[in-house]
């Protein structure tokens, strides 16, 4: 937001970027009292994050908000195969399928879930490649999230294919 607001000549064009130009949201009602306060600090109030649940959003009514940059770093072995949509690997489908044509996204996942520990998850990873393009992936080092206890995460950058 920062970048975006140093680009700008007017004070019009700064508060349309903070109104308009960034969209969030976040399950665990903490978070987001953290995140929303980290914003009124940093100068933005709270623009448009909101408390709720992603995975229960329509991507079709997300994509409506034209969001070309998507970033994420979902919760951890919370999926299962009663549960797959809390696959890591779900949460960047969802994301994906949310975002505007050509748009970008990168998620921070571990490596487990892209290597498809299950058959939901490969299908899922399947799904991904066929509809979207993997542009790159950057291992992280194994320090990056000291005592997280699962192998290297990986950020991987994804662009939404046309549909």
């Amino acid at each position: 937001m920062h970048k975006m607001v140093k680009m700008t000549e007017s004070e019009s064009q700064r508060r349309s970027i903070k109104r308009d130009q960034l969209f969030g949201i976040e399950l665990q009602s903490y978070m987001f009292t953290i995140a929303t306060t980290n914003m009124i600090l940093r100068g933005d109030g709270k623009s448009n994050l909101h408390n709720m649940d992603f995975l229960r959003q329509n991507p079709k009514q997300i994509q409506l908000k034209g969001c070309t940059v998507g970033m994420m770093n979902p919760p951890y072995s919370q999926g299962s195969k009663a549960n797959p949509d809390l696959y890591e690997i779900s949460f960047t489908e969802h994301l994906l399928d949310s975002l505007t044509e050509g748009a970008r996204a990168i998620v921070i996942i571990p490596q487990s879930s892209v290597t498809g520990e299950s058959k939901e998850e490969q299908n899922i990873k399947n799904s991904i490649l066929k509809n979207h393009t993997l542009e790159g992936v950057i291992t992280l080092n194994k320090n990056t999230f000291y005592g997280v206890g699962t192998n290297s995460m990986h950020c991987r950058i994804y662009c939404r294919n046309p549909t």
